[in-house]
């Protein structure tokens, strides 16, 4: 009985550590991926400058709680269409979207509280096109967000902080943050044509 008991704290013993160090090393492995995909303590802040607009037509920079309307994803989530614009940036190689010296972005929400809506670790790599007056993605990026159902009346009219992070190929680092007022999804916003609200046009955030 005494062998058995001795046994059998031994076997819980092996099986708590072994499930231990197994944590510790998916936690170390997660932590490494990130740091490959978001190099942020390598990069640094230079002269480079990123500007924030609604992802629908011609670029026009966000204005204080300019009122940006959710759009309802094909899997029961949410998103803001959003049009990222980089000047002093390295903006990659608009021929090859594979490219390492495309830059990387990222973008978060932050609630009126000051909580992350979102926690995006890694960023979409893809290059700027030079639009005359400045590099923008090619298509609009679509800051992505799970969504209660439920809850989805609660961000009505919420002050949210978009952020854009970008580290380009010569490790500049950049930052911009944006707020605006949360409008509920519609079929088309007002003065909106609906043939332009296509989610097939918005840039959904892939990894490197």
């Amino acid at each position: 009985m005494r062998f058995h008991d001795r046994t059998t704290r031994k076997a819980h013993y092996i099986l708590f550590t072994g499930a231990l160090l197994a944590s510790m090393a998916c936690g170390e492995a997660e932590d490494q991926v990130i740091e490959e995909c978001w190099p942020i303590d390598s990069a640094v802040a230079g002269e480079g400058s990123i500007q924030l607009g609604p992802g629908l037509g011609e670029f026009s920079p966000f204005v204080n709680d300019q009122e940006l309307y959710m759009e309802a994803g094909g899997q029961g989530g949410h998103h803001f269409r959003v049009i990222t614009r980089i000047e002093g940036l390295e903006p990659g190689d608009p021929e090859d979207s594979l490219s390492k010296r495309n830059p990387r972005t990222r973008l978060n929400l932050i609630g009126e509280d000051g909580e992350s809506i979102t926690n995006v670790p890694c960023p979409t790599r893809i290059p700027y096109i030079d639009k005359g007056e400045g590099f923008e993605l090619r298509r609009a990026y679509s800051v992505v967000f799970p969504l209660d159902p439920e809850l989805l009346e609660t961000f009505e009219n919420q002050s949210i902080t978009i952020r854009a992070e970008i580290i380009d190929a010569d490790g500049n680092f950049a930052v911009s943050e944006s707020r605006v007022t949360a409008k509920l999804p519609v079929v088309a916003p007002p003065s909106i044509g609906a043939s332009i609200v296509e989610t097939s046009e918005a840039m959904s955030p892939l990894l490197p």
